[in-house]
């Protein structure tokens, strides 16, 4: 466990804290660096992942409810993202279409979005059991944003065994990174007693601990 306090989380951070790593936990205060962190790195992998005008590391983005991930609601979440930076200036921004995640160009004269690479995919967990029959080939990293509800409004009581099994639906056999992102630090979180994180939410903030259940390493 580290002793050493940060303010703000940076993919630096996010790269140490992951290594080695199935699911990787990352929990605290708002706009602190968490989200931006994950969503860069996961980004510039699926760039840096195109081969012949196919991602082959996609990011399956995941919220509770079917009206988080409306495509209103969800290309915003990823404005904040250096997308000019990260992709040479092949893409300026990212569009969400039916669900779908793409890198994209705004075309002045049309004044239209340009769609480019799919790189992703929405999932919303309450939903779950309409994704078993279909296939996610291509993603390799998951985000779970808002895993700790503020307000305890959980799915059910067996909402970490609806989302193990989301996680098996998308990677089938495949490795890939598990990132669950909350915003608040809560004791009554149904995350813990599933996975057995004893101590989790008295981890003081800038420090990281690590479980290992079966053959799954958490962090």
């Amino acid at each position: 466990m580290e002793n050493k306090k940060k303010k703000y989380f940076t993919v630096k951070d996010l790269q140490l804290v992951e290594r080695g790593a199935d699911y990787i936990f990352l929990l605290g205060e708002r706009a602190n660096g968490k989200s931006y962190s994950v969503k860069s790195k996961t980004i510039t992998e699926a760039f840096n992942s195109i081969k012949d005008g196919l991602c082959e590391r996609q990011i399956a983005y995941i919220r509770r409810f079917d009206l988080d991930v409306k495509d209103s609601v969800t290309e915003p979440y990823f404005a904040d993202v250096p997308v000019q930076e990260i992709t040479k200036n092949q893409y300026s921004t990212i569009s969400v279409f039916r669900k779908r995640i793409y890198f994209a160009n705004y075309d002045e004269n049309t004044q239209k979005v340009v769609r480019g690479v799919c790189i992703g995919q929405c999932f919303a967990l309450s939903s779950a059991e309409h994704y078993k029959s279909l296939m996610f080939p291509r993603i390799q990293n998951l985000i779970f944003e808002e895993v700790i509800s503020e307000k305890n409004q959980y799915l059910t009581s067996q909402e970490p065994q609806r989302l193990q099994q989301l996680v098996s639906t998308i990677l089938r056999d495949r490795k890939g990174k598990v990132y669950l992102i909350g915003n608040t630090l809560s004791r009554m979180c149904p995350y813990y007693v599933e996975y057995g994180l004893k101590g989790c939410e008295d981890i003081e903030l800038g420090c990281t601990k690590t479980y290992k259940i079966d053959d799954t390493v958490i962090k």
